[in-house]
């Protein structure tokens, strides 16, 4: 009779074992995850504006586009009529980010770069949160979860993320733990305000549409499955769309309710890739390592992990809904990616749209789905006994190939042991010293000409205050991409690549030169030359040109009818600036 009394006593005790060493593990995991999470953020907070920022749609684009915005004092013009005078003669104000955009606001309140740093701080700190709720309330709840939870939260917000564009795919995982609460019935008001915030921090044409798409295939599977429709869930699909109509009006005012002008969108012609190899070689390349817009990293470990799941699976003849859910999302993405082009050949007169209109951008759901797959099978792999000491090896492996694949932090890394990248950094990039040198020289109102660049991004020159012919922007008036092609017409004709990477996309509008490619960064240590340069010179003229900036020498610039005027140099520049003035 006293027999069950011990079993049940020694059944507590075990529990109460397991439970405090249960709570030693999850201090342990949470004291490693601030340790990383700080060892990421170190090195941009320790360099500041000598840190390495990406340039490729970053420095280049979206990151100048707020920085003028502040510069112009337009960050807050809400007109629909405003204009941007600063770049190609004048842009729409609807052409540049929102100024309800919290990642456009950050830029009011601080410096430029430190605006970047905070805004990349935030965004990494919301995917990490955001990943921890969703998985502890909707994907992995139990309590033997939470320490497994908390490094899959923390390799999810060490992905890459281009932190320009917000929340749009950080904030994916608290926008779904909040969608799925009221799915669920189990919401509160904080589910409400993370919809109605999302919009404010993320960019409508990257993601909202996707975004709202996975939503509404969620309504139906739910709808489906309980044989009702969930009317809290579809007015919170409707809430988020309105939100984003709110905070982008003046973009999608100009656009489709006003037209105040045809974008050169308009005139894409880019989806002709129709060759199967080819487009079954870029499914397979965004499935091994997504896309560089969402932050790449390589999914060898989470393929690795979801195999072994899938045995576990099959073997115990378990259907795992979330399993099967997520495979098959993630192939179809891949698959819409690399065959987009088939897509838009047939639907294009259907749905004109799509004719400018990047609708594979599915692919910025990948992160999100890539990490919940791994989660979900990382728990079928902790059923297995023997296959348990295997995951902190998995996820240890998933943190080495997120930190050693983000090149960002690692060229950072090595700036703070003093070693040289190929790159420049923030300040030499910008350099902010020549510019004012030749601001100097010229010595006259930066609003009074205009300039063009060679062999150097013009967001250089934009940031630094000079109004400039060219430039990258993400939509802009489709008659001047038209008369600006008069320029390097002859150019265009040399080089087919030039040629179809002007007239089939344009979103940059730059000087392109058939001796250069598609290179912009020619360091001050390059020996490059210009040797057979052949511009519309009288176009550049009639446009306002008086000056070009050229980061390399051009050996015919009389043949262009240009006047070289001098070169300019500073030890902390990556370039060397070489100024010509148009005749």
């Amino acid at each position: 009779t006293n027999q069950p009394q011990i079993n049940t006593s020694c059944r507590i005790t075990q529990r109460s074992h397991f439970m405090k060493n249960s709570k030693y593990l999850i201090k342990f995991n949470i004291t490693i995850t601030i340790i990383i999470l700080s060892i990421y953020f170190l090195p941009f907070i320790l360099l500041g504006d000598s840190a390495y920022f990406t340039i490729h749609d970053n420095l280049d684009g979206e990151y100048v586009y707020k920085h003028l915005l502040v510069m112009t004092g337009q960050i807050f013009n809400f007109s629909t009529e405003a204009i941007i005078p600063n770049v190609m003669n004048g842009i729409p104000r609807s052409a540049y980010p929102s100024g309800l955009n919290v990642t456009t606001v950050l830029f009011y309140f601080f410096e430029s770069h430190i605006a970047y740093i905070v805004n990349h701080i935030i965004v990494h700190l919301v995917a990490f949160w955001g990943m921890f709720l969703l998985l502890k309330k909707h994907i992995n709840c139990d309590d033997l979860s939470v320490s497994l939870n908390l490094i899959i939260s923390l390799c999810f917000s060490l992905i890459p993320f281009y932190t320009q564009f917000g929340l749009s795919v950080a904030g994916q995982p608290l926008l779904l733990y909040a969608y799925l609460n009221i799915m669920n019935n189990n919401q509160r008001l904080w589910d409400f305000l993370i919809i109605i915030m999302f919009p404010f921090y993320s960019n409508l044409i990257l993601v909202a549409l996707f975004i709202i798409t996975f939503l509404i295939l969620l309504l139906v599977v739910d709808t489906l499955n309980k044989q009702t429709l969930n009317i809290k869930f579809l007015l919170a699909i409707i809430l988020l769309g309105l939100v984003y109509l709110l905070v982008e009006f003046q973009m999608i005012y100009s656009l489709f309710i006003h037209e105040s002008y045809t974008s050169h969108r308009a005139a894409w012609d880019r989806w002709k890739d129709f060759d199967i190899p080819s487009n079954l070689h870029k499914s397979i390349q965004i499935f091994i390592s997504t896309q560089y817009h969402t932050g790449s990293f390589p999914t060898f470990v989470i393929i690795i992990s979801a195999l072994l799941a899938s045995v576990i699976l099959v073997k115990r003849k378990i259907l795992n809904e979330h399993f099967v859910s997520l495979v098959p999302s993630i192939a179809v993405i891949c698959l819409i990616y690399g065959f987009l082009d088939w897509i838009v050949y047939y639907l294009k007169d259907a749905i004109p749209v799509l004719r400018y209109f990047n609708a594979s951008r599915f692919y910025f759901l990948l992160p999100m789905l890539w990490m919940l797959l791994f989660a979900v099978s990382l728990k079928e792999i902790r059923k297995v006994k023997m296959l348990v000491p295997l995951i902190p090896l998995l996820l240890i492996s998933q943190l080495v190939v997120l930190f050693y694949s983000n090149i960002e932090y690692m060229n950072n890394v090595k700036l703070l042991m003093g070693k040289k990248i190929d790159y420049p950094t923030y300040s030499e990039f910008f350099a902010t010293k020549l510019f004012s040198d030749i601001d100097r020289y010229i010595n006259r109102p930066k609003s009074s000409y205009r300039i063009a660049s060679i062999g150097i991004h013009p967001s250089i020159a934009q940031f630094n205050g000079y109004y400039t012919l060219d430039g990258y922007q993400v939509s802009y008036v489709l008659s001047y991409k038209e008369k600006f092609r008069g320029i390097i017409e002859r150019e265009l004709d040399k080089n087919d690549a030039l040629r179809l990477y002007f007239d089939e996309w344009g979103n940059r509008c730059y000087i392109f030169v058939s001796e250069l490619g598609k290179s912009y960064t020619f360091s001050k240590n390059e020996l490059i030359e210009i040797k057979e340069l052949d511009l519309n010179t009288p176009i550049l003229k009639e446009l306002g040109c008086m000056y070009i900036l050229s980061s390399v020498r051009i050996l015919n610039y009389k043949k262009n009818n240009l006047e070289f005027v001098k070169i300019f140099t500073d030890k902390n520049s990556f370039w060397d600036v070489y100024l010509y003035r148009v005749k």
